[in-house]
């Protein structure tokens, strides 16, 4: 992809966030770094300190463990304008404990936490928009959380479609009933159940 069309990408995604001025998108654009991920490519993997946050220009990433037996348990997919990173690595400084992989050719912009957080010390306004990051990711976890723990598998499944209206047909069933914590043919028969209704 063009570098100029990246440059666009990410100017729309900065664009969402009012705080930001015009010098601040120079300064991020100073600290980022665009690269191209095949599918199938690690951006991060489990065990290695990973500082960076990544932003989805174009594309599809996937987020998961390896639970004790070895099974692969998705725990998010991040499309296009959405967040990805070793959290563990960046609020706590201690090794990923996660996998990132790329579900999809994928174009990301990738900015070190720490020289973020080095541009923000001067920046009331990329501090605010540091703020609203960290209240994105709070938000989205606790809604995570709230919906495996309130709701019924078939309602996981319809709320994801809402959220994600068209992320159902770009990954893989294992992967998705994986995130919605059922197993394959759970989510067979209620893709089919809904079918009939």
């Amino acid at each position: 992809m063009p570098e100029g069309r990246l440059f666009a990408l990410f100017k729309q995604v900065l664009g969402s966030y009012s705080v930001l001025k015009p010098v601040d998108y120079v300064h991020l654009l100073s600290i980022a770094r665009f690269k191209r991920l095949p599918k199938g490519e690690f951006i991060i993997k489990a065990g290695e300190y990973h500082y960076d946050i990544i932003i989805v220009l174009k594309g599809l990433l996937r987020n998961y463990i390896l639970d004790e037996a070895g099974e692969e348990r998705t725990m998010l997919f991040v499309p296009e304008r959405k967040n990805a990173g070793s959290y563990r690595t960046v609020l706590r400084d201690q090794p990923s404990v996660e996998n990132v992989l790329a579900l999809e050719d994928s174009w990301i912009v990738a900015t070190d936490f720490r020289e973020f957080e080095r541009l923000a010390q001067s920046s009331p306004s990329l501090r605010h928009y540091q703020n609203l990051l960290l209240k994105e990711l709070l938000a989205s976890t606790v809604d995570q959380v709230w919906s495996h723990v309130g709701l019924s598998p078939e309602q996981r499944y319809l709320e994801f479609c809402r959220n994600f209206p068209k992320l159902a047909q770009r990954v893989t069933q294992k992967d998705l009933a994986s995130y919605l914590g059922i197993t394959p043919t759970s989510l067979s028969r209620i893709r089919a159940r809904i079918a009939q209704s």
